[in-house]
């Protein structure tokens, strides 16, 4: 630094420094400081400040060190990291390159207006945050863990975790489920789909109509409806448990208000916990039984074991 002098103690000084007490100030509070080997770029009125080899002050209102790059209007960056927006700051080889931005560690880029990006996030979108190698492309959007993607609309922002990709506003997915509507929530490999407003995915389902539910490999493209199993729902309001083809449970799967209780092939129901007895009421007005039924339905109950019940023509 030219003109730099030994100051007494006490008081009084040399060159550019005065000392008041213990205070050391420089006469000119309008210069700009760098030592180290940084620096600063003196900007008229408004001083820089850059300590450390390779680190550049030079947004007027600065302050760089370790290798750090400041170069908007009061930003602040050390340790390697870059900060171009105005009173960005950045640390570790983190880039913050709009107004306000904060970004730390390698790899973490943040690009958005008052984003937050750290362990190798990447905050894309005003107000977003990202991080451990996460993309937050939208306003408001968060996204954290490897993989994870959040690209809402801009208007309340997505949530991802865990490779998770959320790209409904409002939308959350996590553990690689995946949304693609607004307000949409998937983990595990659940999908919501396009026009799945408000619907829910998880464990490999898959929803496509608003307010769906899917859960455990099911598939529900009726609007309301609930598909847990390997199954597949396609109207409204319908609900089913199971399996298609085996044990299943099924409520107004077929829109007509059917309520359908299914084995797998050839299998026998159980019924559990059922009571039994060894006695009758009183004859009833119903027509009498005919001497050979049609033939009989296999039921398994576990205190008895299997019966047989008969069953005959309704008419």
């Amino acid at each position: 630094m030219g003109g730099f002098a030994p100051v007494g103690y006490g008081g009084g000084g040399g060159g550019v420094w005065t000392q008041t007490g213990e205070i050391i100030s420089a006469d000119d509070t309008g210069a700009s400081l760098e030592a180290g080997g940084a620096t600063a770029g003196g900007t008229i009125g408004n001083p820089d400040f850059a300590f450390g080899l390779g680190s550049l002050a030079d947004g007027g209102g600065s302050f760089a060190g370790s290798g750090g790059h400041a170069t908007g209007e009061f930003s602040t960056a050390f340790a390697n990291g870059q900060a171009l927006g105005s009173s960005a700051f950045a640390v570790a080889f983190g880039q913050a390159i709009q107004a306000n931005d904060v970004a730390f560690g390698t790899g973490s880029v943040a690009n958005g207006g008052e984003s937050f990006a750290i362990a190798g996030g990447i905050a894309e979108g005003a107000s977003s945050l990202a991080g451990a190698g996460a993309t937050a492309d939208n306003a408001f959007d968060f996204a954290w863990g490897p993989s994870a993607l959040a690209n809402g609309g801009g208007t309340y922002g997505a949530t991802a975790f865990g490779s998770g990709l959320a790209e409904g506003d409002d939308g959350f997915a996590a553990a690689g489920g995946s949304v693609s509507e607004e307000h949409g929530t998937a983990f595990g490999l659940g999908i919501v789909s396009p026009g799945a407003t408000y619907g829910l995915a998880a464990a490999g389902g898959t929803v496509s109509a608003d307010h769906a539910v899917a859960f455990a490999g099911g598939t529900s493209s009726g609007a309301f409806s609930v598909a847990i199993g390997a199954n597949t729902v396609s109207v409204d309001d319908a609900y089913k448990l199971g399996t298609d083809g085996g044990a299943l449970v099924s409520a107004n799967a077929d829109g007509a208000g059917t309520l359908e209780l299914d084995c797998g092939a050839n299998q026998v129901m159980t019924w559990g916990n059922i009571a039994t007895q060894m006695t009758v009421g009183a004859a009833g007005g119903a027509s009498p039984l005919p001497a050979l039924p049609l033939g009989y339905v296999l039921v398994d109950i576990p205190a008895i074991g299997q019966i047989a019940l008969p069953y005959f023509s309704p008419v």
